[in-house]
């Protein structure tokens, strides 16, 4: 079989549809194999093992064992953390998301809009930023850009050494961005073969000549007056001058 598209969607369609008739073993060491198996076998068909090295997974045993909050999401959860297509979060992990989807009724709501097809890009946004501030030890009602500069002016107070902006939440306007992305390969998933009527340009992504590269952001990454004032020009000590500006400038921008 050629795959035209995603060649694990083809793989684990066609493993799939093998099931209906005896049990399948699937061969691979791409960790989206075992995630799609967990999220499209059905308990009607014969078994289906995933071997990857010196491990095999029986996928009914496995679903079993994991349940179905995760394993009714698990599409959500793999995407949010990192995959081929869509960019990890710093610090955060793997197993972060899955934890969530267990714990979480609130998380596992924000999961569910990225599973429907129907949604809009506003719905999209909004699911994903209430989904990372859970991640990210926020509340409910808070925003990205509130728990990002909370958590900078507590890594300030506490830190002997400078704030690591990597151990920070993501902005709004970039995080935007990477749930589209999570929204768009989701979809590709939850339908293996079947095509997609989306555009990967409406969906967090840019075309630079052959290529698809990921929209990073579209706010500046600080006011224009402030970077200015970080490099001055100035003839005369303004050191500590200056670093009042740019401290005054930052918190006055976060907010």
């Amino acid at each position: 079989h050629h795959a035209s598209g995603d060649a694990d969607c083809m793989i684990v369609s066609t493993a799939l549809s093998k099931a209906t008739q005896c049990p399948v073993a699937v061969v691979g060491r791409d960790t989206d194999l075992l995630v799609l198996l967990l999220y499209h076998f059905e308990p009607n068909i014969s078994n289906v093992y995933f071997a990857s090295g010196v491990r095999v997974w029986d996928i009914r045993g496995v679903q079993a064992a994991v349940g179905p909050h995760i394993s009714n999401n698990i599409l959500f959860g793999h995407a949010f953390g990192g995959c081929d297509s869509v960019s990890s979060l710093f610090g955060v992990g793997k197993k972060t998301p899955l934890v969530k989807l267990r714990e979480s009724s609130f998380f596992r709501e924000q999961a569910a809009v990225f599973v429907d097809e129907s949604r809009s890009h506003e719905d999209i946004i909004q699911a994903g930023e209430k989904a990372a501030v859970l991640l990210y030890g926020g509340k409910d009602d808070d925003s990205l850009n509130t728990l990002r500069y909370v958590k900078y002016l507590r890594q300030l107070s506490t830190s002997t050494t400078a704030v690591d902006p990597r151990r920070l939440p993501p902005t709004a306007s970039a995080f935007k961005f990477h749930s589209m992305r999570i929204y768009f390969q989701v979809q590709v998933w939850s339908k293996l073969n079947e095509s997609v009527d989306l555009v990967p340009t409406d969906w967090g992504w840019e075309k630079n000549q052959d290529l698809l590269l990921p929209v990073c952001t579209d706010a500046a990454v600080a006011p224009e007056d402030l970077l200015h004032v970080v490099k001055c020009s100035c003839k005369t000590d303004c050191t500590i001058v200056s670093f009042y500006i740019v401290i005054y400038k930052t918190i006055e921008y976060l907010i």
